[in-house]
């Protein structure tokens, strides 16, 4: 896989045009926020199954690097490739075919990986957990982020099934809302992964997960 940089101060500095529900400020300050926590810069970067193009963008703008937009079906890429192009930025996001369990990449070919919808749809935890570890350069970084999680919309649908169905009510305060973070800790480790950090609070859960540095080239 050849990595086509290009420098920032050949980048085309507009803000994106295109209809969306954030606005451009929000996506770029996501980006930022990733960037700052994983402190990834610079090669390959792949956003998993986004459902649309504006983090992807807001990437490509803020840094030197090749973005990588995964999706599991032709047709929901159509209107992501509309909005590339309306943004100039087919030549730095590249649109691929995949899903957290399977990802059409060869090992070790991304140095940040991100991941911005609810894990809990994952058909596999481990399996994804695997193949998001496996595409990650030496030094590389994933951020995940599930803002589903969110404490105090929990709270608002427990007691709203309070009101139609006690046994739904412990059904989700038992098996959902204690026990899933730790959950989700066990099938990190299951996975084999060893270097990763986690933490959730009112605004969503996020993991961060690492593949340290070959011996070599640790100084």
């Amino acid at each position: 896989m050849s990595i086509n940089y290009m420098p920032l101060s050949q980048m085309h500095p507009a803000k994106p045009v295109i209809k969306r529900k954030l606005p451009a400020s929000s996506y770029l300050a996501i980006a930022q926020e990733v960037l700052r926590k994983t402190g990834i810069r610079h090669g390959n970067c792949l956003e998993i199954n986004s459902d649309n193009a504006f983090f992807s963008i807001a990437m490509a703008q803020i840094t030197g690097m090749q973005i990588y937009l995964m999706k599991n079906s032709e047709r929901a890429t159509k209107h992501i490739a509309f909005h590339l192009k309306q943004n100039n930025m087919t030549n730095r996001v590249q649109l691929i075919m995949g899903n957290p369990q399977q990802i059409s990449l060869a090992d070790q070919q991304i140095n940040l990986a991100v991941y911005r919808k609810s894990i809990f749809g994952w058909r596999n935890h481990v399996k994804a957990f695997q193949e998001i570890y496996r595409i990650l350069a030496p030094g590389g970084a994933a951020y995940i982020r599930d803002d589903c999680w969110d404490g105090q919309k929990w709270v608002i649908i427990e007691n709203k099934l309070k009101e139609y169905s006690h046994r739904l009510s412990e059904q989700l305060n038992g098996d959902v809302w204690p026990h899933r973070m730790e959950n989700i800790k066990e099938k990190i480790i299951q996975a084999g992964i060893t270097s990763f950090e986690m933490d959730c609070n009112d605004e969503g859960l996020w993991i961060i997960i690492r593949r340290p540095l070959a011996k070599e080239n640790v100084s």
